[in-house]
């Protein structure tokens, strides 16, 4: 067992993380893609069952969960709320991954966080911005990449984007697509890159209190 400690934003602390085998989730539909004039791939069909999945370099990954997710009892999605220049503006946090929060850390841990600010919470293609170089205003969408058996994690992305296809209160449901180009930094303070994370896919239950 090895101790990993590691603030994600300004609420979850990592102390230890071991790996859940990857999923290979033989439910998720084929997927088809459409181009946009940006020449950015989306996915166009929904992820059966829910939560995220991204193909990061090569390697498809499937079923990420939040790391705090145990069974249907528990909350999918987060609502923060980030104070700048004395306004308050509330975030919507989506995390997947495929280890928990009491695991071992294996080279394939890892972390994903979206965060989509109130302004942004409809349907609608947005830029994605690394949560390391982004003042939170409530203007854009951010992510977090975290390649935990490693220790490395996102430092800048050179070009992302997330669509929203589907914000449904009434359903509670969001649904989307996210794609970046990223650079990683190492323990080393090594800068590493630059690498893809591609037909990244999310589906999720719009659970948090805020939302009843």
């Amino acid at each position: 067992m090895r101790n990993l400690s590691l603030i994600l934003a300004s609420f979850i602390t990592l102390v230890s993380c071991t790996v859940e085998p990857l999923s290979t989730n033989e439910n998720v539909s084929q997927n088809e893609t459409i181009t946009n004039s940006e020449n950015v791939q989306y996915l166009t069909t929904e992820i059966i069952p829910n939560f995220m999945t991204a193909n990061i370099n090569g390697v498809q990954f499937n079923n990420l969960k939040p790391m705090d997710y145990v069974d249907a009892s528990t909350n999918q999605v987060k609502i923060e709320t980030y104070t700048t220049e004395g306004i308050n503006y509330k975030y919507l946090l989506i995390q997947g991954s495929n280890t928990t929060m009491n695991a071992v850390a294996s080279n394939e841990s890892l972390i994903i966080n979206l965060r989509i600010p109130q302004s942004q919470w409809s349907a609608g293609t947005y830029d994605l911005v690394s949560e390391n170089a982004t003042i939170m205003n409530g203007s854009n969408s951010s992510i977090g990449f975290y390649d935990l058996g490693r220790g490395n994690k996102t430092i800048s992305v050179e070009q992302g984007s997330i669509r929203v296809t589907d914000f449904d209160i009434a359903a509670k449901r969001i649904k989307g697509n996210f794609n970046i180009t990223y650079y990683l930094i190492t323990n080393n303070n090594i800068i590493e890159g630059p690498f893809t994370l591609t037909n990244g896919t999310f589906n999720y239950e719009l659970d948090d209190p805020y939302f009843q």
